[in-house]
């Protein structure tokens, strides 16, 4: 009886405290591409490349691989509904040394001209040597895959919005960047209305709990 409790709770909860659309986002794992590094739907800027090796890939069958010194991946989606725009991507680091080449890379995420989504000026801020394991068949440290996002009010940016995906690194082949699974999302927000109702709702669980435990 508690699990269906709780699962009409959680029904309440996801009817009442907003839900998200689908992602705007055409091609957001990378898995369409007509030569290498040439994304269906992307704009690709710099060094990036495709990867199927499944090491470096979040989700399906692909990932970009944004090459140091340089990468970067543009599209432009169009927003057709939400109050809210949550966007980002996953990504995945390879380097040979932390002591002098992991924590440099700077990986960036815009929509359109508002402030960038950044990982400092370095990962240093996100992740740290006990993220990383050694792989001995590749000479090399890798991350988990990690998470950058954000969130902001779909009024602050234009319906034909833009979001840009970007890594950039002063060494060379020392480090590597993978990023896949990219999106955005609008989300719509409950209005006050909703909240009262939401807290209703949950308390009349509480209720009904203690009847059940009587």
């Amino acid at each position: 009886m508690k699990k269906k409790i709780l699962l009409f709770s959680l029904i309440c909860f996801l009817s009442l405290a907003g839900y998200a659309y689908a992602n705007f986002i055409s091609n957001p794992g990378f898995e369409y591409y007509s030569s290498s590094g040439n994304f269906d739907n992307w704009t690709e800027g710099g060094s990036v490349l495709t990867n199927l090796d499944p090491q470096f890939v979040y989700e399906g069958n692909a990932s970009a691989f944004l090459r140091i010194p340089g990468g970067s991946l543009y599209q432009s989606f169009v927003i057709t509904e939400g109050s809210l725009l949550y966007y980002g991507a996953w990504f995945k680091i390879a380097t040979d040394s932390f002591e002098s080449n992991w924590d440099q890379i700077q990986i960036s995420l815009q929509i359109d001209n508002l402030q960038w989504t950044t990982i400092g000026g370095s990962v240093g801020n996100i992740l740290s040597a006990s993220d990383f394991t050694w792989y001995a068949s590749y000479q090399s440290y890798f991350s988990d895959w990690f998470l950058i996002a954000n969130t902001i009010d779909v009024a602050s940016v234009p319906m034909n919005a833009n979001i840009n995906i970007n890594a950039q690194n002063t060494d060379t082949e020392l480090t590597k960047v993978f990023v896949d699974n990219a999106f955005a999302l609008s989300v719509s927000v409950p209005e006050p209305a909703s909240l009262i109702l939401l807290g209703l709702s949950l308390l009349g669980l509480a209720g009904v709990r203690r009847l059940f435990k009587r």
